[in-house]
């Protein structure tokens, strides 16, 4: 499942950047629902807490766990897009080969 959904993003820039990308108010709730039933972590790390609290949201904001400037989200989409799509018919074409 991994493989075919989040793994394919994370091939391509990791999950700082990631976090980073999606927003890390997003990456905290994500982290507060999913902790407690596949790790013994029971809440967020203390980096990410403390970016929020200041305001360093990732992407969205220009600053989160990496800075983020002008035009970086956007290039990183790009990225992201060309990595999915080339890893998806990758994905397709091993699919149909199997059959």
């Amino acid at each position: 499942m991994v493989r075919n959904s989040i793994g394919l993003r994370l091939s391509e820039v990791g999950p700082i950047e990631n976090a980073d990308y999606v927003g890390l108010d997003l990456t905290r709730a994500i982290h507060e629902y999913v902790f407690p039933a596949l790790s013994t972590a029971q809440k967020p790390l203390p980096i990410l807490e403390e970016a929020i609290a200041a305001g360093h949201l990732g992407a969205k904001t220009g600053r989160g766990l990496l800075d983020w400037p002008e035009g970086a989200r956007e290039a990183t989409g790009r990225r992201l897009s060309a990595r999915v799509t080339l890893l998806a018919s990758l994905i397709d074409t091993e699919t149909a080969s199997a059959e």
